[in-house]
């Protein structure tokens, strides 16, 4: 079990790539109880210019609202940042879509609906120290 005071999840920072307002809202919404700091972009460019301009521990990219385009859009995030974990948000991480980006550079993939504990799983799995 977990704390919604860990560390662990307090310490991050992780940016939610989303164009979708109620996926978008639950994700902030679950991320705010587990303490952890988020931004929220809407944009390729504006996940590139926040990834350079600041330090964050991951990138949650939704990937049914990009309709088809999300390897696209894993590359050109891969390209300029190669090391930080890339989760793809997916209501069927064996859809197409999602395998495709995961041949892009995408680094996991979370099975919606998204929850708590999937969420934690993936920040300990990727955002430990």
């Amino acid at each position: 079990r977990h704390s919604a005071k860990e560390d662990l999840f307090k310490n991050k920072s992780v940016i939610v790539f989303d164009c979708n307002e109620i996926s978008e809202a639950l994700a902030i919404r679950l991320l705010s109880q587990l303490g952890t700091q988020h931004l929220v972009v809407h944009t390729t460019e504006e996940a590139v210019g926040e990834l350079n301009g600041q330090s964050h521990d991951a990138l949650f990219i939704a990937l049914e609202p990009l309709r088809g385009e999300g390897p696209q859009h894993v590359r050109e995030i891969r390209k300029s940042y190669p090391t930080i974990p890339i989760i793809g948000l997916a209501i069927d991480p064996n859809s197409v879509e999602a395998q495709a980006c995961l041949r892009s550079g995408l680094n996991d993939v979370l099975e919606g609906p998204l929850d708590k504990e999937k969420l934690v799983r993936m920040i300990r799995t990727w955002c430990s120290d």
